[in-house]
């Protein structure tokens, strides 16, 4: 029997009515990314990359297959186990998730939107608002809710994207059909969703304006302006400023007819999945740095090994080797504080070689001299603690994501990129001026290491992680030759850049018309 996907929420799949049982978190992951890339096929790496980031185990084709074959399971309960799966396929370029048209609720959004928008531009705006109603009814609360990593919050901000563009073809729509009094409240919500959007802005603000709230018109926009230029240092755009001084001078233009009586909007009958309350909250640029990963206790068979290992080599050499444990730690987590303990216990182990070679400590004494809780100190705390250190470090093991200060440093750059991605889509004048993507320029705004393929010279593209020189110059060829790029799958269609490493760069890369620019350029 046909399944039908969600990921416009938490990730459900449904088959003869019911819900199917996806199993564990990470073999729905697996799920999730699959459904991303439907009907495409992606390789056991990349899977392994998404779902297991950071943090990958150490036999990842391995573990994705156990993870396949349970959604197999899943997804064809009536297979034979011998039959080959007609739902998830694997070839040579990787595992495929067949998904039959409108089975995916992202599609059937897709094509709800495309279809009012069509309406929309016909003149009729009744059905648009119509259509755009049902297909904002898909939305069970935040995209992929649960799945973090790279891949899937990249994937999250794109759909969002998508949603809030639904909401300005609805606010328009229902602008134009006098509709504005019940508009306002819904506006004022989305608004908070998608701060940075001026056209919902602007539409909150004539919904406020033709309901004879002008004050609180222009205090809307006061806060439209405000937030622009806390956030991005910009005033709002020519078209918001311009509604604000219509509203201030009560631009007869401005309004319409009474509203007329809203139809009630029955979802589409595509739509299988129940919709429960309106979705949280989550603003595309406002990113709000992690507290520091919670941490986990290991309590598996390979973690006991571990733990006999570096304690047994601290306790079993009196703590001489302790220093070169600890230390090997701290290298291969990238973690000060181990270093630092490291370079304690490697003091210890010279203060014990200096206190022997000094000659200060008399084992014939019956006394306990200074020199003997000195010598005490420099044995006990590489031996016992550094034994205790290894235990731990075997049970408890570094939390997703690496050192707390890394997360942090890399969140400020992927708020940063935010930022930037917002200027360019709401405000390109702007990010022309900023020189966002152009590392190549004298600038001051910090983009978070965007990179503009289309406009940088080709020793700048040799900087992008995993872009070799070989590459940097076929895509610097090929851009001279067949124009701008469009996309990281435009890069790949045309052969610039292989799929894995266009996908993995994909958070790095903005495609600029590559026009020319009046910034000037670093020596």
């Amino acid at each position: 029997m046909p399944v039908r996907y969600g990921i416009l929420g938490p990730l459900r799949a449904t088959a003869g009515g019911g819900e199917v049982d996806l199993g564990p978190a990470k073999q729905r992951a697996v799920l999730a990314l699959l459904l991303l890339e439907a009907n495409r096929p992606v390789p056991a790496a990349a899977i392994v990359d998404a779902v297991w980031a950071d943090d990958p185990p150490e036999n990842g084709a391995n573990v994705v297959q156990k993870h396949i074959a349970g959604l197999r399971r899943a997804l064809e309960p009536d297979r034979s186990p011998r039959a080959p799966s007609s739902v998830l396929t694997l070839d040579g370029a990787g595992y495929r998730l067949l998904v039959e048209p409108g089975a995916l609720d992202t599609d059937t959004f897709d094509s709800s939107v495309r279809g009012a928008r069509a309406l929309l531009a016909d003149g009729d705006p009744g059905a648009a608002a119509t259509a755009l109603r049902s297909a904002l009814l898909l939305w069970r609360g935040q995209a992929l809710a649960g799945f973090g990593g790279r891949v899937f919050d990249t994937a999250r901000r794109r759909l969002d994207d998508t949603r809030g563009a639904a909401w300005e073809l609805l606010a328009e729509a229902e602008l134009a059909l006098g509709r504005h009094a019940s508009l306002g409240a819904e506006l004022a919500r989305v608004v908070e969703e998608f701060p940075a959007r001026e056209e919902l802005r602007g539409a909150l603000l004539l919904a406020l304006y033709r309901q004879g709230r002008q004050a609180e018109a222009l205090t809307a926009f006061r806060e439209a302006r405000d937030y622009l230029h806390d956030e991005f240092g910009v005033e709002p755009g020519e078209r918001l400023q311009d509604l604000h001084r219509r509203i201030l001078r009560s631009d007869a233009s401005l309004a319409l007819p009474a509203a007329a009586p809203a139809p009630a909007v029955s979802p589409a009958p595509a739509v299988v999945v129940p919709v429960p309350a309106q979705p949280a909250a989550v603003p595309p640029v406002v990113v709000h740095l992690s507290a520091p990963a919670a941490r986990r206790v290991d309590l598996s068979g390979r973690a006991w090994m571990k733990a006999v290992l570096f304690g047994g080599i601290a306790f079993g050499s009196l703590g001489w080797l302790t220093w070169l444990v600890i230390g090997i730690v701290a290298w291969v987590r990238r973690s000060w504080g181990h270093g630092a303990a490291a370079v304690l216990y490697a003091m210890c182990l010279v203060g014990m070689i200096v206190l022997i070679e000094s000659g200060k400590l008399d084992p014939e004494s019956d006394l306990v001299s200074v020199w003997d809780v000195y010598m005490a100190i420099c044995v006990v705390v590489p031996m016992l603690a550094g034994a205790l250190h290894g235990v731990l470090l075997a049970f408890v093991p570094r939390p997703a994501g690496g050192a707390t200060g890394e997360v942090l440093a890399d969140e400020v750059r992927e708020a940063n990129r935010q930022q930037a991605r917002q200027i360019l889509t709401y405000r390109p004048d702007i990010a022309a001026e900023l020189g966002i993507g152009r590392p190549d320029l004298i600038r001051w705004y910090d983009d978070g290491g965007l990179l503009d393929v289309n406009a940088v010279p080709e020793a700048l593209l040799v900087t992008l992680p995993g872009v070799t020189a070989e590459m940097a110059h076929d895509l610097a060829a090929e851009r001279a030759r067949g124009g701008p790029f469009g996309s990281p799958e435009d890069l790949v269609a045309r052969g610039a850049l292989p799929r894995r490493r266009a996908d993995a760069l994909r958070p790095l890369l903005i495609f600029g018309a590559g026009t020319p620019t009046t910034a000037l350029r670093r020596d």
